[in-house]
Formats: structure tokens, C-alpha cells, sequence
């Protein structure tokens, strides 16, 4: 018997088949706690904080920040990995949000965190000191059942930091130690530690799931002397929790003097991002930004902290080498730099600085949506709870032309 020809409008009263999942639906339905959907309406369940920055987009390939997932940074000392992580804390405290910050070092500044954040953050933010893993687990599975379960704390976006995995033993090394009074080379901590950051990165997941949270760890990168290949480098958190990690950040310097700029009145110092792996986009993108800081003009002391990610958009436009993105955008802008001035004569801009230029971009919403599609960049779903008045600037691909001739990094989604 010939086969009925499926109605390709996807009718389900003419297709069998999609009567049956239709009623297979309906049944999971019944039996879950909305944790099923079917796969077209899998977007919805994803969404983040939207984000303006092209430089930030393309690093991790999304117009949001995402929320409900965790994030991984990782690298080498002084490599600004907490300044970081306090940076994504600003934006979800700057939407009305708090952090819950948990401290395994005892070294957490607080000039610094006001610096970045803000001062009106510190009080959105509550910080915790932990002296083995099993505290700050605890720590950070206390306020997470708490935020999603009382109704004071319904729709608020909430940050969880935890500086750092390797920062602290667990119960039994710690204790091992007294006993002994030293530290046995032989003892197997480290695998224990180990076991234990896979088992709570498992669990944890189910308290993110379509919450406005996000959960951010830092790592450390240090060189491997038991590595066969020379300048290999280790985590002494482990490496089994990158596996839970939406994305995997590792940050290096590329100039590791501070150097002062007495023009602009700050000082700084480069830095690489790459992401080692993106579960939502493309992995092994990199940017260089420079992380910068200024005193205090009644105190001298450290005032005001930032990744400058309007400048490393600048920075991200005039790479023209074979890895760059300029050579993508050529029939829509061309950003020139000459003695760390930038000019563009789409935007009508000469000699201005790379923060000036990186800004002009950001406020151009319709050429910052442009070079965003050329450049294949996903685009995700705004927090649903989120007062934004345009949604579908991020959400909704505006030049699919241009989208459909972009040059991406597909072969490595998934990764």
C-alpha cells in the first residue's frame, strides 16, 4: 500500500505521526514537573540578560549574558579572573539583582569589589567565607534552595560566585592535616576534592533550571611539573567540573606591567579571554580587552574598576589578521586605527579614542545589529521577567541575508 504523502505544513491532523507525539507530549506532561517541552519551544526555556557590548557577543557568541547555567573561569595568577566574575555580579545587581559570594581564600578585597561594582551593590551583595569545600557547597546550596523557594526572593536575578574551587581541602584532608601535622605527599585529597566538585555541579543544575541565576566559579591555572610537555598547566580545583560549565573562560595577560595613562587619567593592563568551550555557540573565540582602574579623586585610593569592553570592540574590529572579523564586515563598516586613534566613516568618527569608538558602536543599534547578524552571532531570549522595551532587538535575527552569508564557527558548536 502507498505510503499517505505527509502534509508539510505540519497539520498533525494530517500526519500520524505528529498525532502520536502530540498525545506522547500530553502524556510527559502529566508526569513531570515542566521540565519537558518539545524541541521548538526549547528556546523559550533560554534566555539571558541582554547585552550591548559587540566585543562580549562575539567572545561568546550570544546577545545575552546567560542565565540558569554555570560559567567557568579559569587562568594564570593576576589574570583578573575575579574582577571578572565581579564584573557579570554588577550587571545582574544593576537590574535589581543581588550576589552571593563565597570567599575559599581569605582574600576577596573590598576596595576592590566596591570599585567594580559599586557602592550601592555591596548591599545587594552577601559574602561568605568557607574553610573547606564542604562549607562553601553547603553555603551556595543554602541560598540557592532559599532564593527559589521564598517568595520574597521570586523573579530577583541572583549571582553565586565561588572564588575559588581549589581555594580550600575537604573535610577529611583538612582533617588528616591536624591529625598529622603535616600534609602526607601520598594522600589522594585532591581526587577527593575532585569527586566531590562532579557530584555537587550535578546536583546544583536542578536549581538553576529556568531561574534568573547564574553560577560563576574561578579555577587557577599553575604549570604542571609532572607534565611530559613542556609549559603544560594544571587546575588544582580539577578539571571534571568543566563538563558542567555552559562556558569555559581562561584568561591570561598579554601585557603584565600595569602601564599608566596620563592622557586619559587611568591605568591598565591587556588581557586574553578565550573561550576554551561553549556549550551554546562557538568555542576557542578569543579577545584581547584591557582591564582598567583609576583613584579616587578626594582619596587617591582605588575608585572605579572596568573591562572595557567598548574598547575591545574597537579592538575586535581592526583585527585583520586571518582569525579577525574585519575582513567579514567589510561592505558594512571599516574601522581604522592609526597611533591608537580610530576613525570610521560610517559612524563619522576621526582620530577618537577606543573607548569612544567602541561606545559609538554600542549606541548604533541598527549597525550594531548588522555587524552582530554578518557575524552569525546566536541570539537568545530575554529574560521573560526583564522590563526591556525591545525584546527583538536581541531576540529576533533582523538581516538574514546577511546571517545566511556570514562566515561561522559551526564545526565547532558543541564541542
Amino acid at each position: 500500500m502507498a505510503k499517505k504523502k505527509k502534509d508539510e505544513s505540519g497539520d498533525a491532523s494530517q500526519d500520524p505521526a505528529l498525532v502520536g507525539i502530540k498525545a506522547l507530549m500530553a502524556h510527559a506532561m502529566k508526569a513531570s514537573t515542566g521540565q519537558v517541552c518539545l524541541a521548538a519551544d526549547l528556546a523559550d526555556r533560554v534566555w539571558g540578560i541582554p547585552c550591548d557590548h559587540l566585543s562580549y557577543r562575539w567572545l561568546c557568541d550570544n546577545t545575552c549574558y546567560q542565565m540558569s547555567r554555570i560559567i567557568g573561569v579559569a587562568g594564570m595568577k593576576e589574570s583578573c579572573k575575579s574582577a571578572f566574575a565581579m564584573t557579570l555580579a554588577k550587571v545582574w545587581m544593576d537590574l535589581g539583582g543581588a550576589c552571593i559570594y563565597i570567599d575559599t581564600e581569605n582574600k576577596k578585597s573590598p576596595a576592590l569589589y566596591q570599585a567594580v561594582v559599586g557602592k550601592k551593590n555591596t548591599y545587594r551583595t552577601i559574602d561568605h567565607i568557607a574553610f573547606n569545600t564542604e562549607e562553601w557547597q553547603e553555603q551556595i546550596l543554602g541560598a540557592l534552595k532559599f532564593s527559589s523557594e521564598d517568595s520574597s526572593m521570586a523573579d530577583v536575578p541572583v549571582m553565586f560566585i565561588i572564588d575559588s574551587l581549589g581555594g580550600v581541602d575537604t573535610k577529611e584532608s583538612d582533617a588528616r592535616i591536624e591529625k598529622e601535622g603535616g600534609v602526607n605527599p601520598r594522600n589522594t585529597g585532591g581526587m577527593i576534592k575532585c569527586k566531590s566538585h562532579n557530584e555537587f555541579f550535578r546536583h546544583v543544575n536542578k536549581h538553576l533550571y529556568m531561574k534568573p541565576y547564574a553560577l560563576v566559579y574561578i579555577n587557577h591555572l599553575s604549570d604542571d611539573p609532572n607534565s611530559p610537555i613542556q609549559g603544560a598547566k594544571r587546575k588544582p580545583g580539577g578539571t571534571g567540573q568543566d563538563y558542567h560549565a555552559v562556558l569555559d573562560l581562561w584568561f591570561s595577560v598579554v601585557k603584565g606591567t600595569p602601564v599608566y595613562k596620563a592622557t586619559r587619567g587611568f591605568t591598565e593592563k591587556v588581557l586574553k579571554i578565550t573561550v576554551n568551550k561553549n556549550s551554546m555557540g562557538a568555542s576557542k573565540r578569543n579577545i584581547e580587552i584591557p582591564y582598567r582602574w583609576k583613584g579616587d579623586e578626594e582619596t587617591g585610593q582605588i575608585g572605579e574598576c572596568w573591562f572595557d569592553w567598548d574598547a575591545a570592540t574597537a579592538m575586535l574590529l581592526t583585527d585583520d589578521s586571518p582569525t579577525g572579523v574585519k575582513g567579514r564586515l567589510r561592505e558594512i563598516i571599516n574601522v581604522t586605527v592609526n597611533s591608537n586613534k580610530y576613525s570610521c566613516k560610517e559612524l563619522g568618527l576621526v582620530a577618537v579614542t577606543d573607548s569612544e569608538m567602541g561606545a559609538a558602536i554600542r549606541s548604533a543599534v541598527d549597525l550594531r545589529e548588522r555587524i552582530s547578524d554578518a557575524l552569525g552571532i546566536n541570539r537568545m531570549k530575554v529574560y521573560p521577567k526583564l522590563d526591556v522595551e525591545d525584546k527583538a532587538i536581541y531576540e529576533e535575527v533582523r538581516y538574514p541575508k546577511l546571517l545566511a552569508n556570514a562566515t561561522t564557527d559551526s564545526d565547532e558548536q558543541g564541542q
